[in-house]
């Protein structure tokens, strides 16, 4: 596959760092970083971004599968991940760790299950029906991306490929993935609520 679009060779003018003129394309990376839901948004909007483009380009988009999937899994683990530190707070326990020897880490099956135990008995049997709706469309996702490395690489440390499906529609992947998000962001958002009239 030949990319046949411009490019630059590096020559003295470049700068990751320097501010240019278009105000616009000026990131705040402290603002935007200040916690994992943030950082979450970040992802989304770059899975976004990246699904729009593809589905505008009308160009071949085998190539544009493991970049979506790693930023969509990325923000759905970050989601996860803000909603147990909540989910804690709100019910004053501590936060559980995710990194390190027996850390929750990056196992989204894992992550979820504690976000299900913090969170799921504060609501509702209608937000029960909701929440087993989401864990049923993230197990789909994890037929996709089963190991937090598959979304990175094309096989593991072993050099073992990944098994992959032979097909995957970009639009259902977007579909699922914005779905569970949806729930975890509702999640967080009534939480925070919940904290912010205890205040």
């Amino acid at each position: 596959m030949r990319d046949e679009r411009p490019f630059e060779w590096p020559d003295d003018t470049q700068d990751a760092t320097r501010l240019g003129v278009d105000w616009r394309l000026h990131a705040l990376p402290a603002w935007a970083t200040r916690n994992l839901r943030g950082v979450a948004y970040g992802f989304r909007e770059a899975a976004e971004t990246a699904y729009e483009a593809a589905v505008e380009r009308k160009r071949p988009v085998d190539a544009m599968f493991l970049p979506l999937a790693y930023l969509w899994r990325h923000h759905i683990e970050l989601m996860l991940k803000a909603n147990i530190e909540i989910w804690s707070a709100f019910n004053e326990s501590p936060t559980p760790r995710f990194g390190g020897k027996g850390g929750l880490g990056h196992d989204l099956g894992k992550l979820w299950d504690k976000f299900d135990e913090l969170s799921s008995p504060h609501v509702g049997p209608e937000d029960l029906a909701s929440a087993a709706a989401g864990r049923r469309a993230l197990v789909s996702f994890l037929r996709l991306e089963p190991h937090p490395d598959s979304s990175r690489y094309p096989a593991d440390v072993q050099r073992r490929p990944y098994q992959r499906p032979e097909r995957v529609d970009l639009r259902e992947l977007h579909r699922t993935a914005t779905a569970v998000s949806a729930l975890l962001s509702g999640a967080y958002d009534q939480v925070d609520a919940w904290l912010q009239e205890g205040q």
